[in-house]
């Protein structure tokens, strides 16, 4: 019985670490109006591959729309997953977690990434670029 349990406070170990290290293979780039944007490295190896510019939105119909644009600097294909968070001015948290993503960027080549609000009191936003 002492072996199970042994066994399985390793398995979570390894997928407590395992997690940790996606988490630090991350960009974010923060966006709110007539603000700068703000970018977030949270890996610095993969931050010099992917390169997060032009994080901008517009309000299209009452929603803010929001954009990035993913360059990857390398010369090697980049599969990474994208997602956006929205919040109101005040920072609150608005609509349901975003799904992630999959992309794929070619060697030396931007892609342009968009999301829209859930709803007309969400006008910031991140997006979160993982690999």
């Amino acid at each position: 019985m002492k072996y199970i349990k042994v066994l399985g406070s390793i398995g979570l170990l390894a997928a407590a670490v395992a997690l940790a290290g996606c988490s630090t293979n991350c960009v974010v780039s923060s966006y709110a109006p007539y603000q700068p944007s703000q970018t977030q490295k949270l890996g610095s190896i993969f931050s010099t591959k992917v390169l997060v510019t032009n994080t901008g939105g517009m309000v299209v119909d009452g929603l803010t729309n929001g954009r990035a644009m993913l360059t990857n600097n390398t010369d090697k294909t980049q599969n990474v997953r994208y997602h956006f968070n929205w919040s109101s001015p005040d920072g609150s948290p608005q609509g349901e977690n975003m799904p992630w993503v999959p992309l794929v960027i070619s060697p030396n080549m931007s892609q342009v990434v968009q999301g829209v609000a859930p709803n007309p009191q969400a006008t910031n936003f991140q997006v979160q670029i993982c690999r």
